[in-house]
């Protein structure tokens, strides 16, 4: 009987361990495509921002380009 809970015990110790390690791979992986999207999304805004700012350097030359302009006419 001892031996048979022994064997046992020790059964669910390597289940348990299989477990863990299996808990241990998922958990990076959650955690390596969290930062993969995180990363993804860190790019877009960026480029967003860099898009948004070319704009409107864009709209404030051409604004001062018509102002300058029109003062020379008068």
């Amino acid at each position: 009987l001892r031996a048979d809970i022994k064997q046992r015990g020790g059964e669910l110790a390597e289940d348990a361990e299989e477990y863990l390690t299996r808990a241990r791979k998922k958990a990076v992986d959650i955690i390596n495509e969290g930062k993969q999207r995180s990363d993804t999304l860190i790019d877009d805004a960026r480029k967003r921002a860099e898009s948004l700012k070319a704009d409107a350097q864009r709209i404030i030359s051409e604004a001062r380009g018509k102002a300058g302009s029109e003062s020379s006419r008068s």
